[in-house]
């Protein structure tokens, strides 16, 4: 109960209360001497503990530290965007040049492209063939129409595309990534700057053309002693780094108490207890579905939206499908005991 009211509110004295649940667990079960299964709980426990810790650790930093959080916070972006951008760079090469050994008939041509590596929403390569396009693969939302290099990035009406570009014979293979994304154009995929800022934590990935050094923040990429482009990481809102912080907390917590949770009713249904055991541990689990806020978790998956499913029945114990599933097994658990009884 007491890591499932942590998941509603994060405050340390919810902390507490499951450290001594936990030691009380361990005590309790050495005086069972039981032995694999108390174990277990006990570990899921502590995973919870340390996990919850952690996560709340970092929500205190944002509250009363925020300033030297950000400042790690763009450190870490800017290392993440140091590390990505040459990888990317060898990855649209590859692309490129594996592509060059298409097959020369259409539809072999395609099937091979589709079936490279390295492919994904913002990745795409297309073959040309005489100056015209004869097969390509993934989504080419963007693609230069002058090549200014074998690697370059150009600045389209929409997107920013990072590219590379093999030639053999009268074939070219132009392979490219999309870096950024403009509205409403960023709504259809997600930039490499984009998906590096939700992962680093940071607001956002910016770019910038190549330029002299200045006050900005800026950090030039350089491929082969030029700059390609400049780049830099741009903290979150106080707000907007504190919700974060929140939903990857709730995220976390929240498998592990699932875990947990089945755990202990597991332990409870092992060694065929009395039905007022039984029915206990499931009226326990009934009690962590309602205090969880599963609606709080909506933008880890669909699952949690109440918006996409609700049952008045229940109140909040059912508004989502989530809910509902884990309400209903709980039900039919609770049936089969009574049948059994």
């Amino acid at each position: 109960m007491c890591a499932a009211f942590w998941l509603r509110s994060p405050a340390p004295i919810w902390l507490v209360a499951v450290g001594i649940a936990i030691a009380a667990t361990a005590g309790l079960g050495r005086l069972a001497q039981r032995r694999r299964s108390p174990r277990f709980v006990v570990v899921l426990g502590a995973l919870f503990f340390v996990t919850a810790a952690w996560q709340q650790r970092e929500v205190n930093r944002i509250e009363t530290r925020f300033d030297e959080w950000a400042a790690a916070a763009i450190r870490r972006g800017d290392a993440s965007a140091a590390r990505a951008l040459p990888i990317a760079a060898t990855r649209l090469r590859s692309l490129a040049s594996a592509a060059l050994r298409a097959p020369a008939a259409a539809t072999a041509g395609f099937q091979y492209l589709a079936a490279l590596d390295g492919l994904d929403a913002r990745t795409s390569v297309v073959l040309y063939r005489n100056g015209l396009p004869a097969s390509w693969a993934g989504e080419p939302r963007a693609v230069p129409e002058v090549l200014r290099g074998d690697l370059g990035v150009e600045r389209l009406r929409f997107y920013l595309v990072l590219y590379a570009a093999q030639r053999s014979g009268d074939a070219v293979a132009v392979s490219t990534m999309i870096l950024d994304a403009d509205p409403p154009a960023r709504h259809l995929v997600t930039g490499l700057g984009a998906d590096l800022a939700r992962r680093s934590s940071v607001g956002a990935i910016e770019f910038a053309p190549p330029g002299p050094a200045d006050e900005t923040g800026f950090r030039p990429w350089l491929v082969d002693g030029e700059t390609l482009l400049r780049y830099r990481a741009t903290a979150p809102t106080k707000g907007n780094a504190a919700t974060r912080q929140l939903e990857t907390a709730r995220g976390l917590g929240g498998a592990l108490l699932a875990a947990w949770a089945v755990a202990l009713i597991l332990v409870a249904w092992r060694r065929r207890p009395s039905l007022a055991e039984q029915l206990g541990a499931l009226a326990a689990g009934a009690l962590v579905v309602g205090l969880v806020p599963l609606g709080a978790l909506s933008n880890v998956s669909w699952m949690f939206d109440p918006s996409l499913f609700f049952v008045q029945i229940g109140g909040v114990a059912m508004a989502g499908l989530t809910a509902l599933l884990l309400a209903g097994a709980l039900l039919t658990l609770a049936a089969l005991a009574l049948r059994r009884a």
